[in-house]
């Protein structure tokens, strides 16, 4: 069986069991459409609103000898800001694979000799 992407969203974002789930299959599917249902950038738009959703609530607290912090803030940003240059690599891997140079680089014109211009990517 295949996993459909709201699924493969779900198990990047540790978001899978049922009867705890933060968000629903439509919020999902929203953070999907948003980043052009791209998986992994859909992950790190989901675990980055699921963070500001958690700044409300305390982060670390000491009561005599006993301190306890709570990184689920930290943890969740530092994962959607792996999950967005793991996509990145992944395009820049898949460029230099196929010898792919950018669109748009510089001319530069010899006005004076009249000769064909030199381009620089």
């Amino acid at each position: 069986m295949t996993a459909s992407n709201t699924d493969l969203v779900r198990l990047l974002i540790s978001d899978n069991t049922e009867s705890t789930r933060h968000f629903s299959d439509g919020q999902i599917q929203a953070f999907l459409t948003m980043e052009g249902d791209i998986v992994l950038l859909a992950a790190a738009r989901a675990l980055e609103s699921w963070a500001a959703n958690l700044t409300e609530g305390i982060e670390s607290e000491k009561i005599g000898d006993y301190g306890f912090t709570k990184k689920a803030v930290s943890n969740k940003l530092t994962l959607a800001t792996q999950y967005r240059e793991s996509y990145r690599q992944s395009l820049a891997d898949a460029a230099a694979a196929a010898n792919i140079t950018p669109a748009l680089g510089w001319a530069t014109l010899d006005l004076v000799n009249n000769s064909e211009p030199q381009y620089e990517v």
